[in-house]
Formats: structure tokens, sequence, C-alpha cells
């Protein structure tokens, strides 16, 4: 028990970094699992000194370098490509693209894992494109914020609900409903 100060650190580390990617895409805390499995996964990609050598624990187990390439922003919007509906194809007059959060990499194929509030079902596409810019909720407007994972919001159950989660980002907006430049700020 008095040896655990070294997994404490890493587990405050990781916890921190999975509140991050929560707070930054406004995600709710039913997305936790996929925020702290991509917490790990960057963890283990840093070097580390191991008896004479600078390497990392992902080198250490797979005998290879961790590859840039497969680093992405958690819970941005991603779209693909969807011909087919289970084994029906698409008509013509239908859309043949889907919108998806990207919530990690799938365990089977190594491949971009989203998932669309819209019909609650995950996708493993080929091919997309990410458009980090895109906040979920601009685009799945079922997804609501709600606050994340902070042990204040859960210490009086009976307190008024906080109109305004830590977190949220709040910005200033004209008389036309249109964000000013430079007003987000987050509470």
């Amino acid at each position: 028990q008095s040896s655990n100060g070294l997994v404490e650190s890493r587990w405050k580390i990781m916890v921190r970094m999975a509140r991050g990617y929560l707070n930054e895409k406004q995600q709710p805390r039913t997305f936790w699992y996929f925020a702290i499995d991509n917490a790990a996964r960057m963890m283990n990609m840093i070097p580390g000194r191991w008896k004479t050598q600078l390497t990392s624990p992902f080198q250490l187990v797979h005998a290879q370098k961790p590859s840039p390439k497969t680093w992405f922003q958690p819970f941005c919007i991603g779209f693909w490509t969807q011909d087919k509906d289970g084994g029906e194809k698409r008509s013509k007059s239908q859309s043949q693209s889907l919108a998806g959060i990207a919530i990690g990499r799938d365990r089977n194929t190594n491949a971009m894992l989203f998932y669309n509030p819209s019909n609650k079902q995950y996708y493993s596409p080929d091919s997309y494109k990410l458009d980090p810019s895109r906040l979920p909720h601009s685009v799945f407007p079922e997804i609501q914020y709600d606050g994340g994972l902070f042990c204040s919001l859960l210490c009086d159950q009976n307190k008024m609900p906080e109109p305004f989660p830590p977190g949220l980002r709040v910005a200033q907006t004209d008389a036309n409903g249109h964000e000013k430049k430079g007003t987000v700020a987050v509470i």
C-alpha cells in the first residue's frame, strides 16, 4: 500500500486528461470510459528511461515505435461514406454519408471507432474525414453537457441544478444572435 505513489500519480494525470477531453468537447459523463481509454493510450506513448535507453511502454510491448499518425483529437466529429444499412443498399435519394463522434480505436482492427447518437450504433469505417473544429452537440443536439465528472457536482443532491456547469463554454452574442469574436469563455 505504501508503494502506490507512482500508480496514484499516473491515475491522477489520466483522470485530469480525461476530464480535459470531456470539457473541451462538452461531452457528458457517459463518454468517461472512452476519455480514460484515450488518456491511457496517450500516456503509453510518452517516452521514459528503461535501463539505459529511452523508450515508451508502447514500444516495449509492441517492439516498434508509436506512430503519431494514429493520434486524433477525441470526441471530434467525423464523416464517412455509408452506402448500406444492414444488408440493404441505400437508394440514390438517401444520404450516402453518416456523421459520428470519434471515440477511440477499434480493438480488433485498430480503425477509428465512431459513435452515432442518432441511431445509437458504433461504426469502424475504412476511410473518414475528421472535423475537430465542431462541437458534437452542434451536430447531435440530443447530447447534453452535464458538467463532466466533478465531485463538487455530486456532493449535495438536494441543491438546485447548476444552470452553468463547470467547464461550460459561454459566448457573447449580438442582437442578431451571432457570436462575437473573442468572447468565448469557460466557466
